[in-house]
């Protein structure tokens, strides 16, 4: 009976020490000046995004439209309106950039922690395994707020640089409802785009690296999935090619089917747990 009471009193210690190391992480992640600057970065990048190709075959981004409002070409068609620019603001550019923007503060704290022997101190208080779950909450929890705030900036700049905004809009269910699914679904491809930083951090402790290698690792991701899927699509293998989207993380944003999403989520969920056994694992190596 007693050695019963003393395992449930370690396990309610273990949740208790795990919850404590979340909430300081995050709290130093959060809490950082560099967040508030990321998402102001990540709405500049959405405004990179592609609008619609003119009668020349030129691309124009959403920030050219910004920068000539050219009242005539924005009151002409609805495909100009903000919601339609709000939704076009992940773009290529993002894809490759936001793998830097949402996990560059953090991954820059975490290599002047590891390089600087700090690592010991954190171990010594917390333990090996919540040190490491901390880790990988706080930087999926983290990327998920800042590409959120990110976007909720990209759509006010929508809203003041673009027709079709009324607050009376905002009242009828089907919008405010699209809205709100849009926003859940950025939060949640926030959290599993940082798997790029993350997997980068787990091998590598020098700051320059840990900052530029998660973008080219998701730029060549997205090449080698690209590549592909256009194989798929050339031997007409349209079955395959439907379940292969599960590893386009950016499925979560724009894809159409609910089924495919949590097949997406699970599987960079999965990637997170891979890399976290690994991450344990290179902590041991280093505190010995």
């Amino acid at each position: 009976m007693m050695q019963k009471g003393n395992n449930n009193k370690k396990k309610e210690r273990g949740r208790s020490t795990l919850f404590r190391t979340i909430k300081t992480e995050l709290k130093k992640t959060l809490g950082s000046p560099a967040t508030v600057i990321m998402m102001f970065a990540a709405a500049a990048a959405c405004t990179l995004s592609v609008a619609y190709i003119d009668t020349d075959s030129r691309q124009r981004t959403v920030l050219s439209l910004l920068i000539e409002q050219d009242a005539e070409l924005l009151l002409s068609d609805t495909r100009f309106q903000w919601m339609e620019m709000w939704r076009l603001g992940f773009g290529s550019w993002t894809y490759i950039l936001f793998p830097l923007l949402l996990t560059g503060g953090y991954l820059h704290m975490l290599s002047e922690e590891r390089s600087c022997g700090g690592t010991r101190f954190f171990l010594v208080r917390e333990g090996r395994v919540p040190y490491c779950i901390g880790k990988t909450v706080s930087i999926m929890i983290s990327g998920g707020v800042i590409l959120l705030g990110g976007y909720l900036i990209y759509g006010l700049i929508t809203v003041l640089g673009f027709p079709g905004f009324s607050l009376h809009s905002l009242t009828d269910i089907t919008v405010a409802g699209y809205i709100l699914c849009r926003l859940g679904r950025t939060f949640l491809y926030g959290m599993m785009v940082g798997i790029f930083g993350y997997l980068v951090s787990v091998f590598c402790t020098e700051k320059y690296i840990v900052l530029c290698f998660p973008m080219m690792l998701s730029y060549v991701y997205s090449s080698v999935y690209d590549r592909i899927e256009q194989q798929l699509i050339a031997g007409e293998k349209w079955k395959l090619q439907e379940y292969f989207q599960i590893f386009r993380i950016s499925n979560l944003v724009d894809g159409v089917n609910l089924k495919s999403r949590l097949c997406t989520l699970l599987c960079v969920l999965v990637w997170y747990l891979l890399g976290m056994f690994l991450f344990i694992h290179r902590i041991r190596k280093e505190a010995a």
